[in-house]
């Protein structure tokens, strides 16, 4: 025989999380940090409802809340639908959660990782690359380099000729891995 829950006791809703949600609820806190994760949960809690019912539930100031919503209909993680109140005849937006679309949104988004790594890939592979041995942070093509008389622009000192072998051999890894997946 199951015991009741204790009165005031919140649910243990991990449990009943499908791994679908678990991975929405984590993408939506990668985009938009806790405070998206506060209002999507209540979005999927209470169902197609306003951005002021939203802000209402969760605390949010109801601009910050709006900023989010279109934020994530723009990833395409949620989407709304306008209706015309009818006591005040505006067009109102019921916004809804859309769980089935973060599979697509990280394809879209590995996509768009590859084609910046393929970019640069290319750019590492067709230059020659020149570094301050004291200005680590300065990293400067061959062109640049030779704007610059081959001095550093930090610290003015002499520029070096690096090898940039690792660092293609480490983009072609990862290319690797992600059209592998």
């Amino acid at each position: 025989m199951e015991q009741a829950p204790e009165q005031g006791a919140a649910p243990e809703r991990k449990d009943r999380e499908s791994p679908l949600d678990r991975e929405f609820i984590k993408v939506i806190g990668h985009l938009g940090g806790e405070e998206a994760v506060k209002i999507v949960e209540a979005l999927k809690r209470l169902g197609e409802v306003t951005d002021e019912v939203l802000a209402n539930e969760v605390g949010i100031r109801i601009n910050d809340v709006r900023k989010i919503l279109l934020k994530l209909y723009e990833k395409g993680l949620i989407s709304a639908i306008r209706v015309q109140d009818e006591s005040t005849g505006w067009y109102i937006f019921l916004w809804r959660t859309q769980p089935d679309q973060v599979d697509t949104f990280i394809r879209s988004r590995r996509r768009k990782v590859l084609e910046k790594l393929k970019r640069r890939l290319s750019y590492e592979e067709s230059r020659s690359f020149f570094r301050c041995d004291r200005c680590k942070g300065i990293y400067l093509s061959f062109d640049e380099a030779m704007e610059r008389a081959f001095m550093c622009p930090g610290c003015g000192g002499p520029l070096r000729a690096i090898d940039n072998s690792k660092a293609v051999e480490r983009i072609r890894e990862i290319i690797k891995k992600l059209e592998a997946e």
